[in-house]
């Protein structure tokens, strides 16, 4: 029946930072939570009795990852899996590459079918554990070149830390055969 100053809060998704946004309407202004490591906006406005407000934040389009990094983490994969081609760890990758691909292919897919910014925001949530994924992937496929490539040096050939070891068993086998 009377007109009254109403406050205004709301919370903007966790990802924005304040670079991101770009306008807001007048009376409006972005601060901090520190509890919840979020920003928000607020303002307080007279509204007439039966009165409603609609307010608008415009932001930069972050909700997306682009396709030159997923063709670049597509392109990684692929350069970590050709050392690994004449290895005892090709299987592990040959699993590992698939699992990054399907995981590329998703993050593609989930993107492209996200119209509305609410679905572009629900599609990079679920495309950053994707990400994830593919990252500890991809560092699994470095750790197999890394085991590669010490296997084939000349105490390594046998299987890594152990070669010493077993050079040393050779060694003493053959001693006693000859002694």
């Amino acid at each position: 029946l009377i007109a009254q100053d109403v406050n205004v809060k709301y919370y903007l998704p966790q990802e924005i930072k304040k670079e991101d946004v770009i306008k807001t309407d007048a009376g409006l202004t972005v601060e901090y939570d520190s509890e919840k490591n979020q920003l928000y906006v607020s303002g307080t406005f007279n509204l007439a009795a039966g009165q409603t407000r609609t307010f608008s934040v415009e932001t930069k389009d972050i909700w997306e990852y682009s396709q030159s990094s997923l063709d670049s983490l597509r392109t990684e994969a692929d350069q970590l899996f050709k050392p690994l081609e004449k290895t005892a760890y090709f299987a592990q990758a040959v699993s590992l590459k698939s699992d990054i691909n399907a995981n590329l292919d998703k993050m593609a897919q989930i993107q492209g079918d996200a119209v509305t910014p609410e679905d572009k925001i629900r599609a990079y949530r679920e495309s950053k554990i994707l990400k994830d994924s593919v990252d500890g992937k991809i560092a699994g496929m470095r750790d197999l070149v890394t085991q590669a490539s010490a296997a084939g040096n000349l105490f390594g050939f046998v299987g890594g830390a152990q070669s010493i070891a077993v050079w040393g068993l050779i060694v003493i086998i053959s001693a006693g055969f000859i002694f």
